[in-house]
């Protein structure tokens, strides 16, 4: 996976970023705007068939990149279905990678009604699956007490240390790089010791922005950067992450103790919006012609 690296003396941080299933089978020739070796995860919408969970993992995986499928646990209707589901994505791309969430709707569906009921089951270290992203809150839970959230964190290192599983954070996009760099302190000071990937939109409308701000619960980020409009947009009044993720790299920057690792990008304006923005900033380096 790529590192961190120094850009005229500023750290820049590498990226993942996150598709839809339906957009990695409508055009998988974009895939090669993506360096090879970046994990790709694959959105969980609620309505994919186990053939297309196969289909979408298999196209990532000979775009040479590490596919990393959306698992929301409360979604889940039973263990047969997930077992099914891994099945198909390990037989078809071989995939190790995965990123364990509980799910955006408030009844659980199934047995699952977090992501520990799933870890705990053993399922995903029995299919292959060494790499497990795990959710971070930078905003907080809304379903969920502080001192909770902790808690479960830890029992999480403590599965990933007994299991051998290899650990991540990884957290909704928000607009508060300042609050962001400090909640990972604050992990810290809790003992917390495992690498976050921390979420950020790509460039976009502020129209799309707004929109899925609101889907995605991070309205009070999203406030607070609207009282700063003018760092928010282009001069043609779209979204531009790049003030916000050069703060995000002068607190990491300062704190070489600094659990953030890595950016996750949120593509709402599309592969290759994101994907340009990310290789001219030096997140990405452009693939070979060869």
């Amino acid at each position: 996976m790529a590192e961190a690296r120094s850009q005229g003396g500023a750290t820049v941080l590498p990226a993942s970023i996150e598709l839809s299933p339906r957009g990695i089978a409508t055009d998988p020739a974009s895939l090669r705007l993506i360096p090879p070796g970046t994990r790709t995860y694959i959105v969980d919408s609620g309505d994919t068939s186990v053939a297309d969970w196969g289909d979408a993992c298999l196209a990532l995986a000979r775009a040479d990149l590490v596919p990393v499928p959306h698992i929301a646990c409360r979604r889940l209707r039973s263990r047969a279905e997930i077992d099914d589901r891994l099945s198909a994505m390990v037989r078809t791309a071989r995939i190790s990678d995965a990123l364990v969430i509980g799910g955006d709707i408030a009844k659980p569906a199934g047995p699952f009604a977090s992501s520990m009921d799933l870890l705990a089951t053993g399922l995903l270290e029995r299919q292959g699956i060494r790499h497990i992203g795990v959710a971070g809150h930078p905003e907080g839970s809304p379903d969920i007490a502080p001192a909770a959230v902790v808690e479960a964190l830890h029992w999480k290192i403590e599965f990933a240390a007994r299991t051998g599983i290899d650990l991540r954070l990884v957290t909704q996009f928000n607009f508060d790089a300042d609050g962001a760099v400090a909640w990972a302190e604050r992990l810290r000071s809790e003992g917390i010791r495992v690498p976050i990937h921390l979420g950020v939109a790509g460039p976009t409308t502020m129209t799309r922005l707004m929109k899925y701000a609101a889907l995605c619960g991070v309205r009070t980020s999203l406030s607070f950067a609207l009282k700063r409009k003018a760092a928010l947009t282009s001069l043609l009044g779209n979204y531009a992450p790049d003030p916000h993720v050069r703060a995000i790299e002068t607190g990491v920057l300062a704190n070489e103790r600094s659990l953030i690792q890595q950016l996750h990008i949120y593509a709402f304006g599309g592969l290759p919006g994101s994907a340009e923005w990310l290789t001219g900033r030096g997140s990405w380096e452009p693939r070979s012609k060869s």
